[in-house]
């Protein structure tokens, strides 16, 4: 008889009324309600799935090999032979690298956005006409400038002293260089007047010249203050007639307020009865004054040689343009820099109204260095330079009469009051421009301008004509850069063909912009250009950097003069710069650009026959033509016809267009796809979705184990427990039967 203490434990529980049941359920605690499988099933549940996983996949495989329309793959699951499926494979990953090899290259061509240019004649009906700026080239108005700072440069012409203008009245006087019967008496008379009075200021300074030097700034102030007293008591220039009153459209008007000349320069001068001067008064003749001018009458070659040379005796280091176009304005002011400078050398000079000994050290043949000391204000240039109603006397665009009403005056810093055609504001929507749609020099614009001859000044022109700007009606002209010349006594006839530019921007490698921003150019009239924003942007760094400008138009400020070296040398090092592409302006081309080709011809004119006819229509629009417009010669000295026309009605049109597009890359691609992999897109599409499917399948079966992982921590953490209670319970039971 087996004794208690080895019988079986299910035993002992049953003799004690537990049932099978409730012996099980101390051993497997159930989950959520259920009865936890034996660890024997659980193992008999995995394998049986992970078979039908696997059962799945393999159906999947066969499934795709046997309806699939690629060519390689399937070829490795029928090959009967381990060769054969080794071929298929190795040919398989050779096609498949060439594949991605050359698919990476036509991606990689796709993202540089790689463009090309088409160039098309396109045809319309009507084109949008040009605006045309036109000039004289001369600046201002001799009869002008009898009481102004100015009126010691006519004198400089040798044909308005009192004896030629007496000669003159006794005969008809038909040669080109004496027009002394143009004025009236009481210009000479006021010319004579100044005369002597700037050659005692002229005396009285050379007189002074042993115990005194006389600054620029000096003589420029008492032009001013003499101009300022002699100018209100004068009645020419009270009845100059204003542009604004005969409807002509200024583009300066908003700022002449601001562009006044005695404001500009009188900053910093100093009054001849000031201490200054009385200080100066103990200085020697050889010494240099503020303006960098000297009195030394006695001034040798050698000293000019030294002063061309005093650069290369500083023994400063060579500094390379970068070095300089990186550094901060105090120190590219600063002078100490290794550059070509060329020092103008100014001697006894008493003044930047000195016009005598300025022109005698003229260096270049044009004067041009001489008349860069002029700086007439843009006021000086509304007022003395050509008026409209003078200077424009016939008008017609396409068979239609117009005027010099038509036209919108800007003033220029070499040529005075210019005058637009067709031009308007770029932000002004409502003002339309002039269209046309004929062709022909018998259509287009035709002009009879009359520049005047007897009013040159020459140190302002060195010829006779008028200077034409054309371009888009909402740009800036430069007439300087860009202008043809007309000259007197020629019909000129310019023939215009149309050019479109369109680029596609910065996205194709072409950096480019519609309005100008994040640039150098700032405008409310005008729309953007390269020539207008690298203008502005040197006319901006020498404001910064000088302190002062050379284009008023432009920029607000101070004129530069060199005879301020200190200015001088500052204003040629940034000039340097600029024309070296140091500078770093911000001036994109445009996004799109209106040009236009321009095609110049000439001829004698007017003719012989045609000369009276022609007298009598110009005396009828303004009377000084009776005057002038005696003869052939003095006709064709006065007059030009100038004509502008379109040659056709159509445009060139250069336009930037992608050369691969993502159209061009899919084509490619599925054109190496098929030549590689033997594969097509609705193939990539069969790809896609065995794909998907097994995925399917992987992803079901991690989810299996996944949850049966959280099970079997969950069942080891509640068996734990339920082991050590039977354990407990033995226990009792043997103390129990023990006592």
């Amino acid at each position: 008889m087996t004794d208690d203490n080895h019988r079986p434990r299910e035993s002992l529980e049953l003799e004690e009324g537990t049932s099978q049941d409730q012996v099980k359920k101390k051993d497997y605690p159930l989950k959520n309600g259920e009865r936890t499988q034996n660890r024997g099933d659980v193992d008999g549940q995995e394998d049986q799935e992970t078979t039908d996983d696997d059962t799945v996949l393999n159906r999947l495989i066969e499934n795709f090999v046997n309806t699939t329309t690629a060519h390689g793959i399937p070829n490795i699951y029928r090959s009967k032979s381990t060769v054969q499926r080794a071929f298929w494979t190795l040919a398989v990953l050779i096609c498949l690298s060439a594949f991605i090899l050359e698919g990476t290259r036509l991606i990689r061509t796709f993202l540089s956005y790689p463009y090309s240019t088409r160039n098309d004649i396109v045809s319309m009906s009507e084109l949008e006409f040009p605006a045309v700026s036109i000039c004289n080239v001369n600046m201002m108005r001799r009869s002008m400038l009898a009481n102004t700072r100015f009126a010691h440069i006519v004198l400089l012409d040798n044909d308005g002293i009192s004896d030629t203008h007496a000669e003159t009245q006794e005969t008809d006087d038909e040669t080109t260089g004496d027009y002394a019967w143009w004025f009236d008496d009481n210009f000479y008379d006021e010319l004579e007047a100044n005369s002597d009075h700037h050659d005692d200021e002229e005396r009285a300074a050379n007189g002074n010249t042993r115990n005194n030097t006389v600054t620029p700034q000096m003589s420029v102030k008492a032009s001013n203050n003499r101009t300022d007293n002699e100018t209100g008591s004068n009645g020419t220039r009270h009845d100059l007639v204003d542009p604004d009153d005969d409807g002509i459209i200024s583009e300066t008007d908003d700022d002449s307020d601001n562009e006044t000349g005695d404001g500009a320069i009188e900053d910093g001068l100093v009054d001849s009865d000031d201490e200054e001067l009385k200080n100066d008064r103990g200085q020697t003749r050889g010494e240099e004054v503020g303006g960098g001018v000297t009195v030394n009458d006695d001034e040798d070659d050698e000293n000019i040689d030294e002063a061309d040379t005093h650069d290369s005796e500083h023994g400063h280091e060579e500094q390379t343009i970068e070095d300089l176009s990186n550094m901060s304005p105090e120190e590219l002011a600063a002078d100490d820099h290794d550059f070509a400078f060329y020092d103008y050398n100014w001697r006894n000079i008493h003044g930047d109204t000195d016009w005598t000994h300025l022109l005698q050290q003229a260096r270049f043949p044009d004067n041009s260095d001489v008349r860069d000391l002029l700086q007439p204000t843009l006021d000086e240039l509304r007022l003395f330079g050509h008026q409209p109603e003078d200077f424009i006397l016939q008008c017609n665009f396409d068979r239609r009469p117009c005027s010099y009403r038509n036209f919108t005056v800007f003033q220029h810093g070499d040529y005075g009051n210019c005058f637009t055609f067709n031009g308007r504001s770029v932000h002004d929507q409502s003002q339309q421009t002039a269209m046309t749609g004929r062709t022909g020099a018998q259509y287009g614009l035709h002009l009879t301008l009359f520049v005047e001859q007897p009013e040159y000044v020459g140190l302002f022109s060195t010829e006779s004509g008028v200077k034409v700007s054309i371009h888009p009606p909402t740009e800036q002209p430069f007439p300087e850069d860009e202008g043809l010349t007309a000259s007197t006594g020629e019909m000129t006839t310019i023939s215009l063909r149309q050019i479109l530019i369109d680029r596609l921007g910065e996205k194709y490698n072409v950096p480019c912009t519609y309005t100008g921003e994040d640039t150098n150019f700032s405008s409310d009239r005008f729309s953007y250009t390269i020539a207008s924003c690298m203008k502005m942007c040197l006319q901006e760094f020498l404001f910064k950097v000088c302190g002062c400008v050379t284009n008023i138009r432009l920029k607000n400020g101070t004129h530069c003069s060199t005879l301020d070296p200190a200015q001088a040398r500052c204003r040629q090092l940034v000039e340097h710069l600029y024309h070296s592409s140091s500078m770093k302006c911000r001036c994109p081309i445009p996004c799109r650009e209106l040009s236009y080709s321009r095609s110049i011809s000439s001829s004698l004119w007017p003719s012989k026959r045609f000369e009276g006819h022609l007298k009598e229509q110009l005396v009828k629009v303004n009377n000084k033509t009776e005057k002038i417009l005696m003869n052939s010669e003095r006709t064709r000295q006065n007059v030009v016809n100038l004509i502008v026309y379109f040659e056709q009605l159509n445009y060139e049109h250069n336009q930037q267009f992608p050369s691969y597009t993502l159209e061009s890359l899919f084509g490619d691609l599925g054109g190496i796809a098929g030549l590689f992999i033997g594969v097509s897109f609705m193939s990539i599409g069969e790809v896609f979705i065995f794909i998907l499917e097994v995925g399917g399948v992987l992803s079901e079966r991690l989810r299996r184990e996944s949850r049966r992982a959280v099970e079997m921590r969950f069942h080891q953490q509640q068996q734990q427990p339920q082991q050590q209670q039977p354990q407990q319970t033995q226990q009792e039971d043997e103390k129990d039967r023990d006592a």
